[in-house]
């Protein structure tokens, strides 16, 4: 849900930031500028799902891309050259496309079958409304507060929030795994 959040936010109002700093920039250019913290979140992406099936870990790796991308929107705000604003969407698109490998692999790490397939549909489901539901709700701040400033803070809190319940579900998974081994 906050990932997705995150990412429709991504998608839509980066060309739209990169158009605010970088001025009188054309559309066949922003939309080059819009490329590059693609491209540099793809590579991202590979390399922390190499990195989370070498070590076995998904959580961590999901939780600390969402960090990465977390500090990043928080930070967007700050970006007062057209340099400056690429780096951080690269580091937000990073941390965000980071996030994918690791995550969906984590529902078939307990669940099989129907389960699962239930799970990934339901995830899929929530994501998409939240899409729809995150906009709308940044459009509309980003209307009311006549700046995108309040909106990129909120999905940064959003993003930390997500990385903490990752975070805690790892840490209850391992407690429950310690006790069932004193168990038996």
């Amino acid at each position: 849900f906050l990932f997705m959040i995150g990412n429709y936010v991504t998608g839509f109002w980066m060309p739209h930031s990169i158009k605010a700093i970088g001025h009188g920039l054309d559309h066949f250019t922003i939309g080059l500028l819009v490329m590059v913290p693609n491209l540099i979140g793809l590579g991202a992406m590979v390399m922390v799902s190499r990195s989370a099936s070498r070590h076995g870990e998904r959580h961590w790796h999901a939780a600390l891309s969402l960090l990465t991308a977390a500090l990043a929107f928080s930070l967007l705000s700050t970006a007062a050259s057209l340099p400056g604003c690429l780096l951080l969407w690269s580091v937000a698109t990073s941390g965000l496309y980071g996030f994918i490998g690791p995550f969906w692999s984590l529902p078939s790490q307990f669940l099989t079958g129907r389960a699962a397939a239930t799970a990934l549909a339901t995830i899929c489901s929530i994501g998409n409304l939240a899409g729809f539901v995150g906009l709308t709700a940044f459009g509309a701040l980003a209307n009311r507060t006549g700046g995108l400033e309040s909106g990129y803070r909120i999905i940064g809190a959003s993003l930390a929030l997500g990385a903490v319940l990752l975070v805690a579900q790892r840490l209850r998974d391992a407690a429950w795994i310690g006790s069932e081994a004193l168990n038996h």
